[in-house]
């Protein structure tokens, strides 16, 4: 990742996680939807390391 793309990824994922912040307990919803983005973003880094 560039440095230049650090910041958006950062305000990405506060605007993806942030109301999880606050919440006392997650459903099973947001727990699988949280789990997929998980996924998602360790399979991008793996990308990004080559």
């Amino acid at each position: 990742m560039k440095a230049i793309d650090v910041p958006l990824f950062k305000a990405l994922l506060f605007c993806l996680l942030g109301p999880d912040f606050q919440a006392g307990q997650s459903s099973e919803r947001r727990r699988r939807e949280l789990a997929r983005i998980n996924r998602i973003l360790l399979a991008a880094s793996a990308l990004e390391q080559g």
